[in-house]
């Protein structure tokens, strides 16, 4: 009853005038009585619906599809602002934590180091080696686990 067009893009199925007068019923007179639902599904992705829909939406109103393509470059800006801003929120993160891991680590090799110099060999030793140890265990796993991460998060090839 439907005919197909040959694109199947957009899910529609295309319906010509002859199938619409083959649906209708034969006359008023039959004892029969035939009821036909004609129904049309267009779908799409994205922001900017395909060419025919945007000319039945500027049928109906002429500024209409100038509108959305205003609306659609302007979504597409706040998401690349957007991006850009959690991208630099990132660095920053990442940035002010490398710089407090070595403040840290610094400190403890300084207070460390006065410790040696007072007398306390053993407990100045501890206290500067605590401070590099810690601190350089926790960057080597953050990096070990976000490279497993990664990887478990990567599709398998097959």
């Amino acid at each position: 009853m439907s005919g197909d067009d040959g694109a199947g893009s957009n899910g529609a199925e295309m319906v010509s005038s002859a199938d619409i007068a083959d649906a209708r019923p034969p006359d008023e007179d039959s004892e029969q009585t035939i009821r036909t639902l004609l129904s049309l599904k267009t779908t799409f992705e994205g922001p900017i619906p395909p060419p025919a829909l945007m000319e039945g939406y500027r049928l109906v109103d002429p500024d209409f599809p100038a509108r959305l393509l205003t609306m659609a470059e302007k979504e597409q800006e706040f998401r690349h602002d957007f991006a850009g801003r959690a991208l630099r929120n990132e660095l920053i993160g990442v940035l002010s934590g490398t710089v407090a891991g070595v403040t840290i680590c610094v400190a403890m090799a300084v207070v460390g180091g006065l410790v040696i110099v007072e007398g306390h060999d053993v407990a100045g030793t501890a206290i500067a080696g605590a401070g590099v140890v810690s601190i350089a265990g926790l960057f080597l796993g953050q990096r070990f686990f976000k490279q497993e991460g990664a990887e478990q998060d990567l599709p398998k090839r097959k």
